[in-house]
């Protein structure tokens, strides 16, 4: 089965992992990337994590370092395994 790498980022990260060919988009318009900017909400980023960690097809959400408006207690309550 595919699996999928979802990113949450800045323009350029985003961009750079969209021309490497990881951006999908379904029938319900639903994406596997947000990109970031300074017009970008808390609750977005939000619910771009909660919704990225609740997709079956997804193996790895990638959060780039400039996303300072990420809301930690998200990061530190998620169960499944990960790596910071």
């Amino acid at each position: 089965a595919d699996a999928l790498v979802c990113v949450i980022g800045d323009e350029d990260t985003v961009t750079g992992f969209l021309l490497a060919g990881i951006g999908e988009v379904d029938l319900k318009k639903n994406s596997n990337f947000l990109v970031v900017t300074p017009k970008t909400t808390t609750t977005q980023v939000e619910d771009a994590f909660k919704a990225f960690t609740n997709r079956e097809d997804v193996a790895v959400v990638l959060i780039t370092q400039t996303v300072i408006i990420f809301p930690s207690h998200l990061i530190f309550g998620f169960s499944p395994p990960f790596c910071c």
